[in-house]
Parts: C-alpha cells; structure tokens; sequence
C-alpha cells in the first residue's frame, strides 16, 4: 500500500507540473475553439437582457464538458469576489472584456484536473490486469505523454472523454471478476458522461457488454477478494481470465440480466441528465448533430488526403506513441487478444477496435480523434513488458530497473516531442501582428483580415458588448486603438463557395490594410486549379498593395501572417469625407451560401454605420437582406436585425421617407404574421411622429 501511494503521489506531481507549465499561453489573447468555455458563458444570462439558460443552443457536441466548464465560471465568480478583485455581476463582465486571462486559466485547469485524474485511472486499470508495476508504467507514459499534455492545455473535449473512457473501462473489468451490480451501474454511469462528452462515446457499452458476457457463469458468485486484495499490493499477477464457455443460448439469455439492464439505464440516465437539452430541444439538437456527422464525412480543405486508416496508422506510431511504443503495445494486442485470448484485453480492446474502424470511414481526420486511444495502449504495453520482465529476471530489483530503463525508453519519442513543442509556449505571430497594428496603423482604420488573422479591438466587439460593460470600460481602453475590423469568410466544408470574397474590388473602397495568414492560404494554395481565385487574389494583392509588415516562425508560434499596406488611401477610414457603397452582384449570392454573405455584409454595415456613414451603411443593410432573403430558409431574426440597421441609418442621416419606404418594402415580403405587425407598428410610429 506505500508503494502504491508513493507512485500515485509521483505521477500526481509530474501530471501537474508538466501541465501547469506553461498554462496561460498565448492568453490573453485566445487562440483556441474553446466552444465548451464559449458556449457556457452565456448561460448564465449575466446581463440585464439576457435571462440564465441552461440550453447551450449548440450540439455540434453533447453538453456534459459544456456544464462543467459553466461550474467552472460560477466558482472563479465566487473566488474573485472572496478575494475582493470584484464586487458584482457587472464587475465580472467587464474583466471578461477586458482580460480574459483568469477566465481561461481556470477553464484549461478543469481540463488539467481532468488530464490528471486520467493518469490515476490509467493507474489503477494497469495494476488491475497486471499488477503495480504494470498501472506505473503505464500512468508514466500517459503522464509525459506529448500530445496528452499539449490538449491538457485547451478547452477541448477530447481530454475529458479519454477520462471517461477510461473511467468505463475500469468499472467493466471488475464486472469480469466482480459481477455487482455497483460495477455495472457505475460503467454505465462513466459510458453516459463519455457519450455526453462527444458523441462517439455511445461505442463505450460495447465494452460493458463484453465484459458481462467474458464475466463468470455463476454472476451471483463471491468475489475472490483475497486473491484481488494481494494483486493490488504487487504480490503476484492475477489469473488469465480468459473468457468462460457457454453456448449461445446462454450469452443470449443474460442480455436480459438484470443488472446488466440497470447498467444501460445507468448509462442512458447519466446521459440525458448531463444533456438534457438532446431531447428537450430535439430539431435544433438533429440540425448540430446531422452538421457534425456531415462534416466527419466530408471533411474540410487542407486536411492530408491519405486514407484515414493511413492516416491514423501514422499519427499512432509519430505523435501519439511514438515507434517504439507503437510497437510494443502492438505485440500486447497480439500476445493478449489473439493468442492468449484474454478477457480482461478484450474489454480493453473492444472499443478501440470499433472505434478506429468507424472513424477510418471520415474523410475528416484530426490527431485528438484517437487521443482516448492512447492510455489503452498504454495499459497493453505496460502489462507485456510486466509478463516478459517477470519470466527472464528472477531479482526483484534488476527486474525494477530493468523495467525503468524500458519504459524511458518507451516514453523518449515523447521528451523529445516535448521539447520541440516549447516554442508554442512563445508569443503567438497572431498576438505579435496585433501589438504592431496597434502601434503603427492609426484608430479607426479599416483592416480586413482572412480567418486566423490578428484581432484588434474592433468597433464591432464593441458594438456587441452590453451598453454597461461598454460604458464602464470606456475608461480603461481610451488608449486603446479601435478598428474597423473585416474577416473574409472561410469554410471548412465546400470552401469553394467562399471564392466570391476573393475579389480585390470588394475591399480596395475601405480597406486600409489587408491581413493574410498562412492557416488559410497554404490550404488554397495546395489546390492551385479548385482554389485559382483565392490564389489570384493573393497574387494581386501583392502586386497592388504594399507589404507593410511580415510575421512568421522566426518570430513567434503560429501561422505566417503578412500585412499589407493599401497604397491609395493616404487617409485612414474614419478620416474619410465619403466612402462608396459596398460593392456585390447579387447574381453571385447564387453561387454561394446566401446566409454567409448576408452576415459579410452585414458587418460591412456596422463598420460604416459605426463611423458614421450612414447611407452607405444603409445600402449594406439592404444589400445583406436581400441576399439573406435569397436563402430557402432565411434566418428571421437576422432579416429583421438587418431591415431594422437599413431603417436606423437611414433616420441617423435624416432620410425619413427612405426610411419609411424600406419598411414598406419590407412589409410586402414579411411573411410571419408577427413580423408584420412589428413593422405595422413602427410604420405607424413614424408616421406619427413629427419630422
């Protein structure tokens, strides 16, 4: 029992230490999806309009690590308000406006604990199969594991779900030997928060399901508890387990065992409590997941076009467990699955087995897809070169050291991952290229910049903040210079459509600056005959405009950004007398996704509406709805937002009976009937209304 604890303690300190290293970088600027972290915060309605709302309005994933992190959010209000570094609701929000360092510090920490506690997991399901040699090394090498420690560092879901994963199969290798209905309830219950996590947990109850038929005939037997008691402490290796016989009839009669029953209404209960909003809010549910599933089977631009089984094959032996790893876990699969025939491997492996082979079928493919892969190979190759070290050495010392030297060895493609990777923890290219703008290119300046693009502060993060964030951070950023700030659109799935915002002309009116980054353009340039628009703009650009400034990887981590001066405007944006209107054929929105240009140009709007020019403004309102209205199912909250901007500039420049006919306009396409009662209303207002 002190051996064990000493080790637990060891992994513990090297689990953190690797992890927390490091922790807040690139912060506080965030260069991650973090789509648990940003899809919680508005749950909690913290302004006046908005109400508290445990609907994430987002399935692309389930929604267990989304409340986890809302938790997460809730205790570091408690704690900075016990602190005294904040004394109210509002308080909070303005720091998140303002530094969003402690926020994401705390939200990576959950995944930190959770990396952790993976390490522990991967412990205890070791010492299981084969003793605590065996749970040593294998928690080692998830501990220092390259790719575990940098995705402990987002606010991703794929660490969680390795947890849960592994969580589940501990619980069903007890049932093989321990066939409580405790075991299977608390399966059960880690298989429902793992396919709450991200959907491919639902392959998890194969493995439960494996476990209770490999399990003894007789499940009403006493447990050996002596014999698994002495197995714990080291002593010697449990029995092989292997699956007992028994004829189809009876495998078929205990899939109505009851507690095999109660470990599937475990699993189902722990799923929908922790994503209740699956069946509550079920169409826009099958609208996210249907996206998702689709987006697994087409896949999106740039990704390796090799055959995912390839793919995976490669990232198993490079990034995730290195050759000689690879290697040897392979021959436990073997030695265990294939020949020996054991069942405790079989509930290891079944999982991953499925697994692999359904996300071979994707033509996406990404590294953390078999992140929860890992601690299961680690667990096989730690149990082989327990068994082969304790057949050839006899002393109980040389076979320790012997089984250190292996492991380090096992566990060097990671160090030297590790190292190579430190440069990540440097200043972001991205951050790099924000601080120059901000010091060299004037206020009020109009940049548009491709996807994974520098993000200074904009006038229309502003524009969206809450009128009190905005009022009380006006002080603390009066020195801080704002933008116009234009991203061009970019698709992962069919990026072709997004051709039509590669045309200079749309942007050489406003633009002061144009931004592109490498996380883009490389994947157009890697199809130079689907992408010859993309890569005609870039050839233009660097032919009419001038190269201001260029960060690339002798600077910083991240994608190598250039920054391009537009040599016809020698006066900044907002400085300008007059701007022309947004330049677009409407006959092109055809050729896209009219939703996509409408939000284009709807944000075209905002900049000129924002710095007063307001007609201008007004055209792109109305040029945003029509193409929004093109589409078969038009959002309608996005027209009515934009008719209400077309009508809002056009009274802000005094053009009254403009104003006053858009709304006519929009009446006699308005189809809702509530719809035609608000603009009904506001017709009459005006109306009424003196000049």
């Amino acid at each position: 029992m002190r051996q064990s604890l000493w080790i637990v303690l060891g992994l513990v300190a090297s689990t953190l230490a690797l992890r927390l290293y490091g922790l807040d970088w690139g912060l506080p600027q965030v260069y991650e999806e973090a789509y648990p972290f940003k899809k919680s915060w508005p749950m909690w309605g913290w302004g006046d309009d908005q109400p508290f709302d445990l609907n994430p309005h987002f399935f692309n994933y389930p929604s267990f690590y989304f409340y986890t992190q809302f938790v997460g959010q809730g205790l570091l209000f408690l704690i900075l308000r016990a602190a005294g570094a904040i004394e109210s609701v509002l308080d909070y929000r303005v720091l998140y406006a303002l530094d969003k360092t402690s926020f994401y510090v705390m939200g990576r920490s959950i995944t930190v604990l959770f990396a952790t506690a993976t390490v522990l997991v991967t412990f205890l399901v070791g010492r299981r199969v084969r003793g605590v040699s065996a749970g040593a090394i294998a928690a080692f090498l998830v501990a220092v594991n390259e790719v575990h420690i940098r995705k402990s560092q987002v606010i991703e879901v794929d660490v969680p779900l390795t947890l849960l994963v592994m969580c589940t199969l501990l619980f069903a290798l007890r049932i093989l030997d321990d066939p409580r209905t405790r075991n299977y309830v608390l399966a059960g219950v880690f298989a429902g928060l793992a396919t709450s996590t991200k959907y491919s947990g639902v392959l998890l109850p194969l493995a439960i399901l494996v476990a209770h038929v490999a399990a003894a005939p007789r499940p009403d037997a006493k447990p050996a508890r002596a014999e698994r008691r002495a197995q714990r402490r080291g002593r010697r290796a449990p029995p092989a387990s292997p699956a007992p016989p028994g004829s189809i009839s009876r495998v078929l009669r205990s899939l109505t065992s009851r507690r095999l029953l109660l470990g599937a209404a475990a699993y189902v209960t722990a799923l929908f409590l922790t994503s209740p909003y699956i069946l509550l809010d079920f169409d826009a549910f099958w609208v996210g997941f249907n996206y998702e599933r689709l987006h697994m089977k087409v896949g999106h631009f740039g990704l390796d076009e090799s055959p995912a089984i390839v793919y995976y094959a490669r990232v198993l032996t490079d990034s995730l467990l290195g050759w000689p790893l690879a290697l040897v876990s392979l021959a436990a699969f073997v030695y265990y699955v294939l020949w020996r025939r054991h069942a405790w491997a079989l509930v290891l492996t079944i999982f991953p087995a499925v697994y692999v082979a359904l996300i071979s079928s994707f033509s996406m493919k990404a590294e953390r897809y078999i992140l929860p892969l890992m601690p299961i190979a680690c667990v096989l190759a730690g149990a082989f070169v327990q068994e082969m070290l304790s057949r050839r050495l006899a002393r109980p010392v040389v076979r320790t050291a012997a089984a250190a030297v292996i492991t380090l060895l096992l566990a060097a493609p990671s160090f030297v991952a590790y190292a190579r990777g430190l440069p990540r923890l440097r200043g972001d290219t991205r951050t790099l290229a924000r601080e120059w703008i901000e010091t060299n290119v004037p206020s009020g300046s109009y940049v548009v910049s491709e996807t994974y693009g520098p993000e200074p502060l904009s006038v229309i993060e502003l524009s969206n903040m809450a009128a009190e964030v905005r009022e009380h951070i006006s002080e603390a950023i009066s020195e801080t210079r704002i933008y116009a700030m234009l991203p061009i659109p970019m698709l992962q799935v069919r990026p072709e459509l997004m051709s039509v915002f590669y045309d200079l002309d749309l942007y050489d009116d406003v633009a002061d600056y144009i931004v592109t980054s490498s996380s883009v353009s490389s994947r157009y340039r890697k199809d130079p005959e689907k992408f010859h628009q993309q890569i005609a703009f870039y050839d233009e650009l660097e032919e009419r405009y001038e190269l201001a400034r260029e960060f690339g990887p002798q600077d910083g981590s991240g994608p190598r950004l250039k920054i391009y001066r537009n040599p016809r405007r020698t006066t900044h944006f907002s400085q300008r007398r007059d701007v022309p209107p947004p330049r677009f054929d409407l006959a092109k929105a055809q050729e896209t996704l009219p939703t996509v240009v409408g939000r284009h140009y709807q944000r075209y709007a905002v900049n000129l509406e924002m710095y007063g020019f307001y007609t201008q403004g007004a055209a792109s309102y109305l040029l945003a709805w029509n193409v929004t209205h093109i589409d078969s199912h038009p959002d309608r909250e996005q027209l009515r937002n934009l008719a209400t901007g077309a009508v809002r500039c056009y009274l802000q420049a005094g053009l009254r009976q403009e104003a006053m006919q858009v709304i006519r306009g929009i009446l006699e396409a308005e189809k809702d009937p509530a719809g035609v009662q608000y603009w009904r209303n506001l017709l009459r207002r005006l109306q009424a209304s003196p000049p």
